[in-house]
This record gives C-alpha cells, structure tokens and sequence, in this order.
C-alpha cells in the first residue's frame, strides 16, 4: 500500500514532530490487523498491531470526549470528577485518556471510571516538555480520532481545564438538533472564553458546599468580556468519518475539499476555560451561566466522592497496541 506522509510544520521548532501517514488500503483488505512502516523499500518490515475496530457496545449516537495529555502527577480529584460528571451530565458517554502520569488520587478515579465503561485510558510514554509540543497532544488528538471514529457519531476534543457549555439548550443532542447538518458539515466550532481563576471566587458560595466541593465551574463567575475568535483556543466537535487529520483548534485535513465548518454562535454553546494567568487584569464581568447545572452537578459529585470513599478501587492504564 502506497502512504503519503504529513509533518506539521508548526512544531517543527521541538526536537520531536507529529506525523502522519495516509495509507490508501485497497477493497481486499478488509481484514487487515496489522501494517509495516519502514523508511526504505528494501527495510526489514516491522509490525504494528491496528486497533480494534469492532463494536464493543457503543452506539452510533454517542458523543466521545478526547482529552488532551494528562502529565505532571497530576492529582486535583474535585477539579478532575467535575470535568467528566458536568459532560456526562449533558450527554457525553465516554472518555478517552492519554496518561503521561497522574497522582495516585486521580489514579483511584481514572480506575472507577474505567471500571464502569465510562473512560477507556492509555499510557503516553511519549516525549515531553521541550521535546514535543504539549507533550505530542496533536498525536494524541489523532490516534483519538481514528481509534474511535467507527464508534461515535460526534469526537469532541478538549483539555482538562475546558467545559463545553451548551448555553440555551441542557443536552448536546438537543443542541445538535437545533445547529445546521447540512451534508457539507464536517465539525462544529465553538469559541472559547476565558474564565481566570486568578479571579476572586463568586462572594454567593462562600460557605456554600459549592466551596467545600472546590467546584471551579461554580466558584469562578468572573470572565473575560469578548471571546477569542473562531479558529484560535476553539475546540472542535467533529464528524470523525468526515476528517481525516484533525488540529487542535481548527480541522486540518477534511476528508473531502467540499466539507465546511459550521462556527457555533457564542450565545448557542461556547468553551469555558479555566486558567490561571499571571499578570494584573481587572477588566472582567460576571457570567454565572453554569448555575443552571449547579444542583444537578453536585449531586452527581457526591455520589462519586461517595462511592469512591468506600470502594477499594484499584486498576490499571492500558498500553498502546
């Protein structure tokens, strides 16, 4: 089989670099469970095992979250079990990790999560820091997209410190139905809005078990008054079979010249994000759009923390084929 390659030039400035190789595989090789890739015709051939693509009880209709990397220990549980309960609770039903390394706390709730068919999670032993940028999270976001494109019908990427907000409707499958699926559509993108946590916590939960909970979505009303365009810190949900080489905050490689993006108005759904910043910034105002789902989410938070609490859970990460 004939492979095109692709290097992003944008990383080139890391000593390591993302690619990718388009193989075009011929109608025979429908059974195909393993591929070779080699520099030169005349190379020993290697052999690297393909994913399983079969079924494993997901539905077509499922939205799946790719989260970007998780590195550096870390181990914040109360900022890590709001992340997936708040999207379990607007239709998300799986998650997909890539674990650089976690703290032993979040390993305790990655295995829960695992244990219960809710995350599927892998080692990234990959390089990191200086070497690869955001420890290969383009990479990452890639084998995402291709391992699970046969098993959901809408791949939704993000970073840990992000929530996607549907902000008129309280599911995504509503929200779907009321955005354009032209056949020409081949993602969604949504504008993102920065939320500093540098900025002090709303004065309403003070001794509220929002505080105790340390639920950030809740505790940080406080954001930047114009979103960033579309295509810069946007996130994407796609139509995987429509993308062929998806990029962090844009598509880069549709799988037809014919597709288009559709940009979601800021006032229908947005991306939260959640980051500290270091300079002086007063120019902020309140939006407390996530109080809409504040029972629902403590409620859903407790019971975790609760089950867990009493639990002896304990598992491991997967490795790559």
């Amino acid at each position: 089989m004939l492979g095109q390659n692709i290097q992003f030039a944008f990383f080139l400035l890391f000593r390591f670099s993302v690619y990718i190789y388009l193989c075009i595989i011929s109608n025979y090789t429908n059974n195909l469970i393993s591929f070779s890739l080699v520099r030169e015709k005349n190379e020993k051939p290697n052999k690297f095992k393909l994913p399983n693509q079969d079924d494993d009880g997901i539905a077509m209709n499922t939205f799946i979250v790719c989260v970007s990397p998780l590195y550096n220990n870390f181990n914040n549980a109360a900022k890590f079990v709001e992340f997936i309960e708040f999207h379990r609770h607007i239709g998300v039903q799986k998650f997909i990790f890539y674990v650089s390394n976690v703290g032993s706390i979040v390993q305790r709730y990655l295995t829960y999560y695992k244990n219960i068919n809710i995350a599927d999670i892998f080692v990234w032993n990959l390089p990191t820091g200086v070497d690869a940028h955001y420890h290969a999270q383009l990479a990452a976001l890639n084998d995402c997209l291709y391992r699970y494109r046969s098993k959901a019908k809408y791949i939704i990427s993000l970073d840990f410190d992000e929530i996607l907000v549907p902000v008129r409707h309280k599911h995504l499958n509503h929200l779907i139905e009321n955005m354009s699926k032209a056949a020409y559509i081949s993602n969604y993108v949504f504008q993102c809005v920065f939320y500093r946590t540098d900025w002090d916590d709303d004065v309403r939960y003070s001794h509220h078990l929002v505080k105790k909970l340390n639920i950030e979505s809740l505790l940080k009303t406080k954001r930047e008054p114009k979103p960033w365009p579309y295509n810069q810190r946007s996130k994407l949900m796609v139509i995987p079979q429509k993308i062929d080489i998806t990029g962090i905050h844009t598509i880069w490689k549709p799988s037809d010249p014919g597709l288009k993006q559709f940009f979601v108005p800021f006032d229908i759904a947005r991306l939260h994000h959640y980051r500290r910043f270091d300079d002086i910034n007063n120019n902020w105002i309140v939006d407390d759009i996530m109080v809409q789902f504040q029972e629902k989410l403590i409620d859903r938070m407790i019971q975790v923390f609760n089950v867990i609490e009493h639990s002896n859970v304990s598992a491991k990460t997967t490795e790559l084929p």
